[in-house]
């Protein structure tokens, strides 16, 4: 059981780490409460694909050509307050795209999601990043996906997701089981990992056909109740002991050792890039085939008692550009 709860920590991070709440909130989930709610393998999230029964497709960079179900998109859009990402279709339509904080080396973040563009500015990002301190410093387009701290916007809802999506993950499991080993196999899952007092109750279940895809199938209406009533049905008594009644305590992410000592004035945006001509860089792309020319590199500054300080830390160690 502790594999199984570490092989679900990209579902249960899944929700902290997208906009997948927001964009159920707008109405495009089309009633899907979960991002998976089927019972044999979890199945691919491909770019522009539909999502399940929503009107959600997933989002990043290196798709050839951009055709969904419901026709062409030519450009995604954000709302900078709801960071709801959406487009509309050539068919007349309007989806919501789905984007997921990135995670990558020195920042969170390293440019890879599709360009969105909000409409009211009209200014161009790069995407999400995971959140926190280092997409501030980055210059990236940061909302407020990152949804770990209690504090912060939707957590509870959230986590009551996460929690759902484990515990139907559960049951994925052991439907995947029944499907493969039959009776047989959900004697000994249940002789490893059902707790001895409710093994004879599972054993009744299993008797009963429960685990099989027709059967959870025609029970996924029960599964996918309304916030703080979404345990699954099927083996509910289960999953007594799962849900989060005790307040939790927030997730952190490390900072970057060389960022640390800035964190104060970074957080207080008491900092700005400032342009300069950079050997370092030069020399590193002379090593590049087909490099011509110099580049400008920026250097971060923070403000220290009225006066600018120039810190070690440039743009091209983060992978970035401005």
């Amino acid at each position: 059981m502790d594999y199984f709860g570490r092989i679900t920590h990209a579902l249960q991070d899944f929700y902290s780490h997208s906009n997948w709440y927001e964009l159920k909130l707008a109405g495009y989930s089309n009633g899907q409460r979960l991002l998976d709610e089927s019972y044999g393998y979890f199945p691919e999230l491909a770019p522009l694909q539909a999502i399940g029964k929503t009107k959600i497709v997933s989002l990043e960079s290196g798709f050839k050509d951009p055709i969904t179900q419901w026709g062409r998109v030519d450009g995604w859009e954000v709302d900078s307050l709801s960071y709801v990402v959406s487009a509309a279709t050539s068919q007349g339509q309007r989806i919501g795209g789905l984007m997921t904080g990135e995670v990558n080396g020195f920042l969170y973040g390293a440019g890879k999601s599709i360009p969105i563009t909000d409409p009211v500015t009209k200014i161009t990002y790069p995407g999400f990043d995971h959140g926190g301190l280092a997409g501030t410093i980055s210059g990236k387009y940061l909302g407020p996906l990152a949804k770990d701290a209690i504090t912060d916007r939707y957590h509870q809802n959230v986590l009551e997701l996460a929690r759902d999506q484990v515990q139907h993950e559960f049951v994925r499991m052991v439907c995947l089981i029944n499907d493969k080993y039959g009776e047989q196999g959900l004697k000994q899952f249940s002789d490893l990992f059902i707790r001895s007092d409710q093994q004879a109750e599972f054993a009744l279940l299993a008797q009963k056909g429960a685990f099989s895809k027709d059967t959870l199938a025609l029970a996924q209406s029960l599964n996918t109740l309304t916030d703080n009533e979404g345990n699954d049905q099927v083996i509910d008594s289960f999953f007594a002991d799962w849900d989060p009644d005790v307040v939790p305590v927030p997730e952190t992410h490390a900072l970057p050792d060389a960022i640390v000592p800035y964190a104060a004035q970074i957080n207080a945006g008491q900092f700005r890039w400032t342009s300069m001509a950079s050997v370092r860089v030069q020399r590193k792309l002379s090593q590049t085939p087909g490099f011509v020319g110099s580049q400008i590199e920026h250097r971060l500054q923070v403000l220290d008692g009225g006066v600018w300080i120039n810190t070690n830390l440039f743009l091209s160690d983060f992978n970035l550009q401005r």
